[in-house]
């Protein structure tokens, strides 16, 4: 885990400083981001290195097991995919409703909800080894009582976000965007919500694949998917662009009790 760490401190630093010198430098969006790649490659020259320590790097294919594993896989594959469309669906819906306007607003504001997101999945990462070890020890206790925890330390950190929003939200619109947006700001909200939402299904999904249930994965994801479509269109022709946000938390919210009986440890 500390390779770990140390190997992603190394790449979001290098990738950051890479990408503002290029840029401010060339003011080229494809040069930085040539810049970003760049920099990336000494460290994986070091993440050989480290992981050379534990087993061997080089590759060896097994044919027969590459089979087994991609039939096995598929469906979590396609349910994944399910997954990402779920949020552009919605998204383009408001680009055919509203125009491409307001979703370049509700991007913009969305944009700092993606951080609570991406907090929110690497706050669970670790858990999903201790979820594989209950679900390989057959404890079942454990395995309910970490479900049931990560459910509650959700809806704790979506009342902290809240109050983060109410208290620092037009401030940091304000920062990142301009005057013009803090309008906008109550748009928010919703969005953190739908992130919070979006980070949920994520580690149901992860949690499927651990418990080998991919049907229930391609199935939460795909009703998620289903659901998205019709909400899109009720809730953004009658909440205007806070409808996306709705409709992806129920359609994502529901997608997650799809896949709760195959989660709870009989």
């Amino acid at each position: 885990m500390i390779f770990c760490g140390v190997s992603m401190l190394l790449r979001g630093l290098l990738s950051l400083l890479a990408f503002c010198f290029i840029l401010k430098l060339t003011d080229s969006i494809p040069l930085s981001i040539l810049s970003m790649c760049a920099v990336c490659v000494p460290v994986l020259l070091l993440d050989i290195c480290w992981a050379s320590k534990f087993d061997s790097v080089l590759p060896e294919f097994n044919f027969d097991a590459i089979g087994a594993l991609f039939s096995s896989c598929l469906p979590a594959v396609v349910g994944v995919a399910c997954c990402a469309l779920v949020t552009s669906s919605s998204r383009q819906i408001l680009a055919s409703i509203l125009g491409n306007s307001i979703l370049g607003i509700y991007s913009s504001v969305c944009s700092p909800a993606a951080i609570v997101q991406a907090g929110a999945l690497n706050a669970y990462a670790p858990l999903l080894v201790v979820f594989a070890m209950a679900d390989l020890e057959k404890t079942r206790r454990h395995f309910n009582q970490l479900l049931i925890k990560v459910a509650g330390v959700t809806v704790v950190i979506a009342f902290g976000c809240m109050l983060g929003c109410l208290l620092f939200g037009q401030w940091a619109l304000e920062l990142l965007f301009g005057s013009t947006i803090i309008r906008y700001s109550y748009l928010l909200y919703g969005a953190v919500i739908s992130s919070l939402a979006t980070a949920l299904i994520g580690v149901f999904s992860d949690l499927t694949i651990v418990r080998r249930s991919m049907s229930s994965n391609l199935a939460g994801n795909f009703i998620a998917l289903l659901l998205v479509v019709p909400f899109s269109y009720l809730f953004i022709n009658n909440l205007g662009a806070n409808g996306v946000s709705v409709a992806i938390s129920l359609a994502y919210l529901i997608g997650c009790l799809v896949m709760l009986p195959s989660l709870i440890r009989k």
